[in-house]
């Protein structure tokens, strides 16, 4: 449902200044849909349904950036 890669910048960078430790992610929800064109099929839904769905709004994916910051 929710994937996260994440890298911790060295702290050799920061040595000489105020920062502690700088961590940068990029966040991904929903990555799993199929394929834009396969209407009806989304991964979230129970498996009593088979994976179809009908009569609902369809899972929105989404793709994010995070920094942080130590002082």
């Amino acid at each position: 449902r929710e994937a996260t890669i994440t890298y911790r910048l060295p702290g050799k960078w920061f040595e000489k200044n105020f920062l502690e430790s700088v961590t940068v992610s990029a966040i991904g929800r929903n990555l799993a849909i199929f394929h834009k064109n396969a209407r009806h099929i989304d991964p979230e839904i129970s498996s009593a349904d088979l994976g179809f769905n009908s009569g609902q709004l369809p899972s929105t994916r989404s793709v994010g950036f995070s920094v942080n910051v130590k002082f």
